[in-house]
């Protein structure tokens, strides 16, 4: 399992928050790069880390933007909480 960085642990935070607000279970990308104030491309990198360590789950959709994609809790995220 993935030791989490501030950052990453705030991303899991975000995500966790922005599911409870919408009671929904995915968030996109691009929402969780607007609420945490950075570019897309930047949460990107983040996101793809958690995944690797177990925290989250990402769902590539292609876009005319670019790869976008959907984020989702695992119950290793849920726990890291």
């Amino acid at each position: 399992m993935l030791s989490l960085t501030e950052n990453q642990l705030n991303t899991l935070k975000t995500i966790h928050e922005i599911q409870q607000e919408a009671e929904i279970d995915v968030v996109e990308d691009t929402q969780l790069a607007e609420r945490i104030g950075i570019p897309t491309n930047a949460i990107q990198g983040t996101l793809e880390a958690l995944a690797e360590g177990g925290y989250v789950q990402l769902e590539k959709v292609d876009a005319l933007s670019g790869t976008r994609y959907m984020v989702s809790l695992t119950e290793i995220g849920q726990t890291a909480l």
